[in-house]
């Protein structure tokens, strides 16, 4: 998008990759696996995994346009919950760093945030 890019356009990149991650997913044939990372080696895993994992990248990468734009994002927390615990069992199948840094806290958001670097913006 570049830097030129409009909060409109970003958050339609968004959305296109919403919309991209759930064709995919439902298009998949039973048995079928996806590329879902290239470090520290090339791996694919099953369509089941790719789900939460592009969940996982959509719902950070939402916050990345949320704290650029400076509006504060926080996601419902029975949804990111979920996600967080979809993510947590691929820790084992996957390998990943993200992954094996998340804990069981009562703060889901908190953690997926702080397990990827990032910490909530809140405005000033």
């Amino acid at each position: 998008m570049g830097p030129d890019a409009t909060p409109q356009r970003i958050v339609e990149g968004l959305e296109t990759a919403s919309r991209i991650l759930c064709s995919v997913v439902i298009a998949a044939e039973p048995g079928a696996r996806a590329f879902i990372r290239s470090r520290p080696r090339p791996q694919s895993a099953p369509a089941a995994a790719f789900v939460p994992r592009g969940g996982l990248e959509l719902i950070l990468h939402a916050h990345d346009v949320c704290a650029g734009l400076r509006v504060p994002f926080e996601p419902p927390a029975d949804v990111v919950e979920r996600l967080r615990e979809h993510v947590r069992a691929l820790a084992g199948r996957l390998g990943s760093a993200l992954e094996a840094r998340l804990t069981s806290c009562d703060d889901a958001w908190g953690d997926l945030l702080e397990a990827s670097g990032r910490s909530r913006y809140t405005p000033a």
